[in-house]
């Protein structure tokens, strides 16, 4: 089953360019208190742009559920990103789900923030373009 946010940023993303994960390392854990009290899932991202990203998971996640994302490529880090669940979807034996970044959380519209995600979508597309000369 698919669940689909009707929210214009999550139609945004679908019209920009997405880039696979490269060496993406992605951590997705629940927010505050309820973040500390749950496991932090098993996640493999799928696809990335600087609007959101494309995970599979060990386990569903509702729609809307808030989520706080680390994420590094090469020597592109950046902590505690708020995102929001937009779709989930179930496969064989695991889940798909979509995520879009709160730029409306004040955190989120710091200006090193944007340039970290950019930075990190810039990477992610040289590697597409050009994976043989990506050197690890």
């Amino acid at each position: 089953m698919t669940h689909n946010s009707s929210e214009k940023p999550t139609l945004d993303r679908r019209k920009q360019a997405r880039y696979t994960n490269g060496d993406l390392s992605l951590s997705i854990a629940y927010p505050g208190i309820k973040g500390m009290l749950r496991f932090n899932p098993i996640v493999e991202c799928i696809d990335f742009n600087s609007t959101g990203l494309q995970f599979k998971c060990n386990r569903p996640f509702q729609l809307d559920d808030r989520l706080v994302i680390d994420l590094c490529v090469q020597d592109e880090c950046i902590y505690e990103l708020s995102g929001l669940v937009c779709y989930t979807r179930k496969l064989e034996d695991t889940y798909l789900c979509g995520v879009r970044f709160c730029f409306e959380d004040k955190r989120m519209q710091n200006d090193d923030v944007k340039r970290t995600l950019l930075n990190i979508e810039s990477n992610l597309r040289l590697n597409d373009e050009y994976p043989e000369s990506v050197t690890d």
